[in-house]
């Protein structure tokens, strides 16, 4: 179901035809699954998971992204663009890409949203992510990832911080991404 209006009234929504995660019942193996959904705006918003979907009209219609090379464990969406952590692990095609360098986990692709077609495309980095599924907050268009990546001194994690429309930067973390927790999203 889908609000506009905080909650005061909820209305049907179209389904991307897929299996919920934890939904406690069985689904046929090699069904597409997703564990989670997000919305840029009312009309903008994505089912991810072990799959990643698109719709621009409220929930109405649900279409199958392409491009993304993994599952998608995270996703925020503010002031026009969207931001996904994606598994690189769990690729289900026999060969990753070739933009999937060996060994790599972790990647961040983005989107612009609400003005047009979409087009993932993977963000550079100044590190690599790490081993430990990072966390992804955007706050206002300030966008900061929290990651294990290389080892630190200090054993602290990496802070990876994007100002709008800038690269990101590496700054020294609050403590270890290895440890899990969250960002959370706020104006």
């Amino acid at each position: 179901v889908h609000t506009t209006d905080g909650g005061q009234t909820f209305s049907d929504a179209g389904s991307p035809g897929v299996m919920a995660a934890q939904a406690p019942m069985p689904y046929p193996a090699g069904m597409p699954t997703v564990s989670d959904v997000r919305f840029g705006n009312a009309n903008d918003g994505w089912a991810y998971g072990q799959t990643l979907f698109s719709t621009t009209d409220g929930g109405a219609s649900w279409s199958a992204v392409d491009g993304i090379p993994g599952g998608v464990v995270e996703l925020v969406a503010a002031n026009g663009v969207a931001w996904a952590i994606v598994d690189l692990s769990a690729f289900v095609s026999p060969t990753p890409p070739p933009s999937v360098a060996p060994g790599e986990r972790y990647a961040i692709y983005s989107t612009p949203y609400g003005k047009g077609a979409q087009h993932w495309t993977r963000v550079m980095l100044p590190i690599e992510l790490g081993d430990t599924q990072p966390s992804i907050a955007d706050q206002d268009g300030t966008v900061t990832v929290l990651a294990s990546g290389p080892v630190s001194a200090g054993n602290h994690g990496h802070a990876l911080v994007a100002l709008p429309g800038k690269e990101f930067g590496d700054h020294r973390g609050p403590c270890s991404q290895d440890l899990g927790g969250n960002l959370s999203n706020s104006k």
